[in-house]
């Protein structure tokens, strides 16, 4: 299972293009540029304690991306979290652990 946050090239808002390519795999969200990830259980734990201001900054951290590209990632997270999907971990998540 794989999905797609921000791809390189993608075209951003502003018209920028996307310099980065993120996507969610098997245990985590993963910035292919550098390797840099955050952990699909930890995304979940941010969901439950921190605003979403300080989600953004946290994950912008870990993934070491920030501005346009963190805005339309944690676009992403935020309209799948308010959809109640980081509920419980995934179906294909709890096959790897």
């Amino acid at each position: 299972m794989e999905m797609a946050y921000i791809r390189w090239g993608e075209k951003l808002p502003s018209g920028n293009k996307s310099r980065v390519y993120v996507f969610g795999c098997s245990n985590e969200l993963i910035n292919m540029n550098n390797g840099n990830f955050v952990l699909y259980k930890d995304i979940r734990e941010l969901f439950k304690t921190k605003s979403d201001l300080e989600i953004k900054r946290e994950v912008g951290q870990k993934l070491d991306i920030k501005n346009e590209e963190l805005e339309v990632i944690c676009k992403g997270l935020f309209f799948e979290r308010d959809n109640s999907e980081w509920n419980e971990p995934f179906e294909f998540e709890s096959k790897v652990n």
